[in-house]
């Protein structure tokens, strides 16, 4: 059972009116504490200052099972398939006719999911990238995904659902803002942003210590970490060079982490103490090295959201992992390769797949090795001619290392000059066939620019407020939603006069406000 906060209504006193105002605002429930505190905070100074009506949209049915929202008065919805209501009927009704139109508008298509996820729309906004993300995120649907499978039906329907029911929302309660906390899946607060955007709606996503209006609706096609050059330039004005080799050092010693990359990743792959059979290792591929040409191939989680960056080249990542590895069976003998599984892989539960997929072809990659696990990052790419990847933060840091990777995807960190990003899949294997000729070394600018890059995305990218003094830093630890309020209702005790009102977060985000909604 999830622990309630102590004293919510005296420290949180988020007392939300109604008004005849035209204008109304609309926060997706994630079932999180933290993310749906964020949220109402921006939606009591909204209400307070600003006279939007809030309004809140969430899976769940009953508002007292959704965490933080069960002490708020706030208008609720949630569209089920009872049909009492006349409103919800034709929703449903059209979605199931939009479901309809999507089955006999690809029966014919050789390539259903890839028009699926390229262009699939719902009242005129793109879907089908994240219909299809939900859709392998769980039970290994990626290796053999289908759009006649039950489960993938149930995933557009409800995808469709969902937009038809935020465009109903819209009209009926006059939204001219939507405030998110989420960018993966068919969520609610993911739709809102693609819907609000398209349609000119105020749109805002909050997390973490972050803030952003997104000026249009290509922006929220893509990551929200994405670096611009306009911030690259702010940068440079007001953090030294000196400051970011201290900042990436720490970093490469796995003693400090930012908000992009979860510091049990940053210790795996570089506050390592690398052990006998690791050195072992490291000597066979020095060897190897002299004669050869190394390239390391850095696999993603397969289920992990391979469409968070906007367009990458394969379906999937698990398509690049697959079609690259019968590209090296049948290329130059003479190249040798490291493939190198994501750290996290355990906690998608999806070990041994690769090894499965080696093994199949073991005969025909005997130029090919599996990365152990506990291997520095530095030390891996000492040992890499090349790196290959998709959208992984690990081509950044070969950047970062000083040589150019290929990437298959718009990654946050992409700038023109640092890596190669070829637009097809043929151009991919074109690259990667000719390694050998093309020019990798990047020259220091070059190189101290990724590392800017790089402090960018960790430091600033997901932190643009004043941190909070009672509300836990959810990326210092990862914790669950029961010790979360456990950690908030400590730090509410140490603060015996505390009002959220007076919180260095809620001021800034007042601030924020005031100058992004003008």
């Amino acid at each position: 059972m999830i622990r309630k906060i102590n004293n919510f209504k005296k420290n949180f006193p988020f007392k939300l009116k109604y008004s005849k105002s035209n204008k109304g605002v609309l926060i997706g429930d994630r079932t999180q504490n933290d993310a749906n505190l964020r949220s109402l905070l921006i939606t009591h100074i909204l209400n307070k200052e600003y006279n939007y009506n809030p309004y809140l949209v969430s899976d769940l049915n009953d508002k007292k099972n959704i965490p933080v929202y069960k002490n708020i008065d706030i208008k609720k919805f949630s569209i089920n398939l009872k049909l009492t209501n006349l409103n919800y009927f034709f929703i449903i009704i059209s979605s199931f006719f939009d479901l309809t139109v999507f089955y006999l508008k690809t029966l014919l298509m050789k390539n259903k999911m890839s028009w699926l996820i390229k262009n699939f729309k719902c009242k005129k906004i793109n879907i089908g990238d994240l219909v299809y993300d939900l859709y392998v995120r769980y039970d290994f649907k990626f290796l053999k995904p289908s759009i006649y499978e039950i489960k993938f039906l149930i995933t557009l329907y409800k995808g469709i659902l969902k937009t038809h029911f935020i465009d109903y929302l819209v009209n009926k309660y006059k939204i001219k803002m939507v405030v998110s906390t989420q960018m993966s899946f068919t969520s609610y607060g993911n739709i809102m942003l693609r819907y609000g955007t398209k349609f000119g709606l105020k749109s805002f996503v909050t997390g973490s210590n972050l803030l952003q209006k997104f000026n249009n609706h290509k922006e929220t096609l893509t990551s929200h970490f994405k670096v611009r050059e306009k911030n690259i330039k702010k940068n440079i004005k007001r953090v030294s060079s000196k400051e970011i080799e201290k900042f990436y050092n720490l970093r490469k010693k796995g003693n400090l982490h930012g908000t992009y990359v979860p510091i049990n990743t940053i210790k795996k792959v570089y506050g390592l103490n690398e052990n006998n059979k690791i050195s072992e290792f490291a000597n066979k591929l020095s060897k190897i090295k002299k004669s050869r040409q190394i390239n390391l191939f850095a696999v993603h989680c397969f289920s992990d959201s391979p469409h968070f960056c906007a367009d990458i080249v394969f379906q999937d990542y698990y398509d690049q992992f697959l079609q690259t590895i019968n590209f090296i069976r049948k290329s130059n003998k003479k190249t040798f390769w490291i493939i190198k599984p994501h750290p996290a892989r355990s906690q998608y539960h999806e070990d041994g797949l690769i090894e499965n997929v080696i093994k199949r072809y073991k005969n025909e990659l005997d130029n090919l090795v599996i990365c152990p696990e506990k291997i520095n990052n530095s030390t891996l790419f000492n040992l890499s001619d090349n790196l290959i990847n998709c959208v992984s933060t690990i081509s950044l840091e070969f950047a970062c290392h000083g040589k150019k990777s290929i990437i298959a995807g718009d990654a946050p960190y992409y700038q023109k000059g640092l890596f190669f990003k070829p637009k097809t899949r043929e151009s991919y294997f074109n690259l990667i066939n000719n390694l050998h000729k093309l020019k990798t070394n990047l020259n220091k600018q070059e190189i101290l620019l990724s590392k800017r890059i790089l402090y960018l995305i960790e430091l600033e990218a997901n932190n643009n407020l004043d941190k909070s003094k009672i509300l836990p830093d959810i990326f210092l630890s990862k914790l669950s939603e029961d010790s979360y309020v456990k950690c908030l209702n400590q730090n509410i005790k140490k603060e015996l006069n505390f009002s959220i009102l007076e919180d260095p977060l809620y001021k800034s985000l007042e601030l924020k406000l005031s100058k992004a909604i003008i």
